[in-house]
């Protein structure tokens, strides 16, 4: 048996004339509806060729390939990998050439085969092992050591080389901060003044700003304390509005007393009693007397007195004439 890694192939005649066509109907629906229980561990079977018929086993450093191949002897096998590809191949002979005897009847089926699988990326396959015994091979593929602890290592051996090298003198020298110049000496003085002025102007438009806010503010308070005045005092003049309202009804009923106590009384005793009393008074009773009552009243009354009444209930004033 030959175990060849990393070289080209010629490929042989590959023939699976010895397999039923059952086997091969199985073969393919079974890879083409179970392929991740194939390839989950790195061999993938090339379409075509199913012979001879595997297992693959997986460990935890290796893959093991395990085939069934009886009839044979360990010089007709080889096993070739070239671009991760492996491929089984091996050739059956008959007991008996057909130039040595007749053959009657031909059930056994003697030829070259070949079966090739796909390694995955995480198989080495350049170190692969095998063997041969009782019509079993057996072919073992390590697994690839995970580059990450590797670069673990380097990454630490970096670090250790680093610890071995001799400090350097002095301290790291940290950027300093650009210090930009206090006036500008490629400005003309007389445009520098300019700016001092316009930057004196803008500080004293900010106070006169926040003055004004201020007095804006106090303005606003004083217009809300007006504004409470005036509704107190609202409120004042309406109260004085019902309270006139109430003593002008009780004036009214009082004098609306007087008149019916007036018009039950002696027109002269009336008369003199009106005479006596103020004239708002007066005219407020004699224009609520009933007109004859009244009339008997006013014709008791002294002149003056009944004609100054007389003028105000018929809404006149008194005018002085002119002398010619």
């Amino acid at each position: 048996m030959k175990v060849i890694a990393n070289r080209t192939s010629y490929p042989l005649i590959s023939r699976d004339s010895f397999l039923t066509p059952f086997d091969r109907l199985f073969d393919k629906v079974f890879e083409s509806n179970f392929p991740e229980l194939v390839e989950s561990v790195g061999v993938k079977p090339f379409e075509g060729s199913a012979y001879p018929k595997v297992n693959v086993y997986e460990w935890d450093d290796k893959i093991s390939v395990m085939a069934e191949i009886p009839g044979l002897d360990k010089k007709d096998l080889t096993i070739e990998v070239e671009d991760e590809v492996m491929t089984i191949k091996g050739n059956k002979h008959g007991l008996f050439s057909d130039q040595e005897a007749k053959v009657i009847r031909r059930e056994l089926k003697h030829s070259a085969f070949e079966r090739k699988f796909t390694l995955g990326e995480s198989l080495d396959g350049g170190d692969i092992s095998a063997s041969f015994k009782d019509g079993l091979l057996n072919i073992e593929i390590p697994k690839l050591v995970p580059e990450e602890p590797k670069k673990k290592a380097e990454d630490g051996q970096n670090a250790k080389d680093k610890e071995g090298d001799p400090p350097k003198e002095g301290k790291e020298k940290t950027p300093e901060k650009i210090k930009l110049p206090k006036q500008n000496t490629s400005i003309n003085p007389e445009t520098f003044r300019m700016m001092e002025m316009i930057e004196k102007k803008n500080k004293e438009l900010e106070t006169r700003e926040k003055e004004l806010t201020s007095k804006e503010q106090q303005l606003k308070t004083l217009e809300e304390n007006i504004q409470k005045d005036l509704q107190k005092i609202e409120q004042a003049l309406k109260e004085s509005k019902e309270q006139f309202g109430e003593k002008e009804k009780i004036i009214k009923k009082n004098v609306d007393s007087l008149i019916k106590v007036y018009s039950t009384m002696k027109p002269a005793e009336a008369a003199n009693l009106i005479a006596a009393i103020n004239e708002d008074l007066a005219l407020r009773i004699i224009s609520g007397m009933k007109s004859k009552i009244a009339g008997q009243v006013l014709s008791q009354l002294d002149v003056k007195v009944a004609k100054a009444i007389t003028e105000k209930l018929a809404g006149k004033t008194t005018t002085p004439k002119k002398k010619p």
